[in-house]
């Protein structure tokens, strides 16, 4: 049966409890705006560990935190797709759906009032496998991420070599 989770406090926690319960399984994070909060970052990476598949699917047409993008591109476990107006917030492992109002943006966390509904397979099968569908189907109808987005450092020069060029210039 189906759980109403009614305050915003309890969606991260169940959320977070979701990821670490995927071990080595499967998990599915379809949310339209990537930016992940902290906590949840850790999870996921240990997730990787883990060696579990990750499918993280967005909206297309979004801008998205360039350090979420690198982040999940540097694990092997994770697919990254985007979804053309996608606004659905779903995250599912192979045991636990929910589905709610919340994105994984700690913003949401601290500022919204959210609503939400968690769904055990054990419980409710049905219901479960009908949300597993609606899920695999989203994915279905995505496209894989195409580029990468890689953080370009200056090369620094040293400090020496600057009073030189500017002594040379006075």
């Amino acid at each position: 049966m189906a759980k109403l989770l009614a305050s915003t406090a309890e969606i991260p926690a169940e959320i977070e409890k979701l990821i670490n319960a995927s071990q080595a399984e499967k998990l599915i994070l379809i949310t339209p705006y990537l930016r992940i909060a902290r906590q949840f970052k850790s999870d996921i990476k240990d997730q990787d560990t883990f060696k579990t598949s990750i499918s993280v699917i967005v909206r297309a047409d979004e801008s998205h935190d360039p350090a979420d993008i690198n982040f999940l591109q540097e694990m092997k476990g994770v697919k990254l797709y985007t979804h053309q107006n996608l606004h659905a917030k779903c995250y599912l492992n192979h045991k636990t759906a929910i589905i709610t109002s919340m994105n994984l943006y700690e913003y949401s966390q601290l500022n919204n009032t959210e609503l939400g509904i968690i769904v055990d397979q054990a419980e409710d099968r049905k219901l479960y496998d009908e949300i597993n569908e609606a899920a695999k189907k989203i994915i279905r109808n995505s496209t894989e991420f195409g580029f990468e987005i890689k953080k370009v450092e200056k090369p620094r020069s040293d400090e020496k070599s600057l009073r030189k060029q500017w002594q040379k210039k006075r």
